[in-house]
């Protein structure tokens, strides 16, 4: 039998660099994006992109996050849009396109309840749990890259992997885990 690892995507961020200084205000006066605003405590531009959720933040350094957005695909179609409208304010962007992916947070559920004091003492790695600060396992396995929130409803929360595969595969391992504790 086949176990169902299906995982949602609901964060993910990302950085990247223009390998410049950047005339945020000017950016933000010039640029034609849905919408952009710039933040004067921060020295930098905010940009949303219409329906597409998340959003890009460029500083004075030329670097720059993408926060909030909801897949990898969407992630790179908006480099890609970001890309071409800073080119279009003249922008000489020569360097790298590179974008650096810090985190992505995924959401999972095992179809399960979980008797979480069980799992402080038998899953293989760091586990915390503390009732009465929150109401679910944080779970850190000995190995791998992500952090899990596991509440009683069966339900998890995947965040510190680099890429949605890798969210995936560790929401497997984790559920396998799960499965030997029944």
């Amino acid at each position: 039998m086949e176990k169902e690892t299906q995982i949602k995507v609901t964060n993910v961020v990302a950085t990247g660099h223009l390998h410049r200084e950047v005339d945020t205000e000017k950016v933000a006066k010039d640029a034609n994006f849905a919408e952009t605003s710039f933040n004067e405590r921060q020295s930098a531009v905010v940009f949303r992109f219409g329906d597409y959720d998340g959003v890009l933040i460029l500083y004075t350094s030329g670097m720059y996050m993408f926060k909030g957005v909801n897949s990898q695909k969407t992630l790179q179609d908006l480099h890609d849009m970001f890309i071409h409208g800073i080119t279009e304010l003249g922008l000489d962007y020569s360097g790298e396109k590179k974008l650096e992916i810090k985190n992505v947070v995924c959401t999972g559920n095992t179809k399960k309840d979980i008797f979480l004091e069980d799992l402080r003492s038998k899953l293989p790695g760091n586990t915390e749990y503390e009732p009465e600060q929150f109401p679910a396992v944080v779970y850190r396995p000995n190995e791998g890259e992500s952090t899990f929130l596991i509440f009683s409803s069966g339900k998890v929360v995947i965040t510190g992997a680099s890429s949605s595969e890798v969210a995936a595969k560790e929401f497997s391992d984790l559920r396998e885990n799960l499965a030997v504790l029944e």
